[in-house]
């Protein structure tokens, strides 16, 4: 069983979370840690769960932003010696239980890299799917990089209502990168 629990970097477990945020994420898929500390402080948007099992050993953590009609995961890592064990997946699972909502995320292009290609699989297998949306990351505030060409993946119960892929990675755009949308 996978626990999530919401923590601050004032919490004693923000150590791991930054710890594997950065080993687990190259320096353009993600901003400051100065910043993003800040944003996990103090953005009403953005949420750092910690994932635990039942003895609370640190597993892993996923940072979301609540926008309200659909949830957007900007970083979801598993720590190195619980991965290939499926918690990913059950984590994943719990975490679009918890939502009710539809569950966004960015993946890349699945020709960039052997791992992009595992990555996509994963969210497929676990109900994604592929957003025709075009879409590029925008570089982070504070990094000067180009942006990336990447997959928008989506998880929607059937038949239930979401704003349309481009009004998701306007908002997106908006909120997380900071920049005004193209139409």
């Amino acid at each position: 069983m996978i626990f999530f629990s919401e923590i601050t970097p004032d919490s004693e477990e923000y150590n791991f979370v930054e710890r594997l945020f950065l080993s687990a994420f190259p320096d353009e898929e993600r901003r400051p840690e100065a910043d993003q500390r800040e944003n996990v402080s103090f953005n009403p948007f953005m949420h750092c769960m910690l994932l635990t099992d039942v003895d609370d050993t640190p597993l892993g953590f996923l940072n979301y932003w609540d926008f309200g009609s659909f949830v957007y995961i900007e970083h979801f890592a598993i720590a190195p010696n619980f991965r290939c064990q499926g918690v990913g997946g059950e984590a994943l699972s719990v975490f679009i239980e918890m939502q009710h909502r539809p569950v966004v995320v960015e993946a890349e292009l699945p020709t960039s890299s052997p791992v992009a290609l595992r990555r996509i699989g994963f969210y497929l297998r676990n109900g994604f799917v592929q957003l025709a949306e075009p879409y590029f990351q925008p570089s982070y505030p504070g990094r000067k990089s180009e942006p990336v060409p990447m997959l928008l993946l989506l998880y929607a119960e059937e038949g239930r209502r979401h704003p349309s892929a481009r009004q998701m990675k306007n908002q997106i755009y908006r909120e997380v990168y900071g920049i005004s949308p193209s139409s």
